[in-house]
C-alpha cells in the first residue's frame, strides 16, 4: 500500500473516533490526516507529510473547531428538553381546574394542573401551559393569549 493509503485510512478511523468523543478534537486531526494524504499523493517524502499533518490539525483547530463549537452552542440553547418542552403547548382540561388544582391531558399523558390566570377552567376546554414547577403545569386560557 502506498503512503496516502495509510493517512486516508487513519483519517476515516479518526473521524469515526470523533462521533464517541465530544468537542470536535479527533476530528481535527482526521483534517490534518486528509492534508497529508494530499501530499503523499503529490509523492512527496515523509517530512512533508507529517508537516502537513501538523499544519492541516493546526489550521482545522484554528478554523473549523470554532464554528462547529459555536454552531453546537446555539443548537443546545434553541432545544427545550425534559418539561421544558411543554411551555407553550396546547392541554386540555380533564377535570375542572383553578387555583386550588385540576387535571391536564398533554401529548396523551396527564399532569396535575393549577390555573396561573386565576380563572377556572372547566372539563373539555383548552388551555396553554405558561409555567411548570414540580410535577404541576400552570396553565392559562386560550383567549389569554
Amino acid at each position: 500500500m502506498q503512503d496516502w493509503h495509510w493517512w486516508i485510512i487513519l483519517a476515516v478511523l479518526l473521524a469515526i473516533v470523533e462521533v464517541f468523543t465530544p468537542g470536535f478534537v479527533v476530528m481535527c486531526f482526521s483534517v490534518g490526516a486528509l492534508l497529508a494524504a494530499l501530499i503523499a499523493g503529490l509523492g512527496l517524502g515523509t517530512s512533508w507529510q507529517i508537516a502537513g499533518f501538523a499544519i492541516g490539525t493546526f489550521l482545522a483547530f484554528l478554523s473549523v473547531r470554532p464554528l462547529f463549537q459555536k454552531w453546537a452552542q446555539q443548537a443546545e440553547s434553541r432545544t427545550a428538553t425534559n418539561v421544558d418542552r411543554l411551555i407553550g403547548q396546547k392541554a386540555t382540561i380533564l377535570q375542572d381546574t383553578d387555583e386550588d388544582g385540576g387535571l391536564v391531558k398533554v401529548g396523551g399523558e396527564e399532569w396535575s394542573a393549577r390555573a396561573a390566570d386565576g380563572q377556572k377552567h372547566p372539563a373539555g376546554s383548552k388551555v396553554v401551559i405558561e409555567r411548570v414547577e414540580g410535577n404541576r403545569l400552570y396553565v392559562k386560557s386560550l383567549q389569554a393569549e
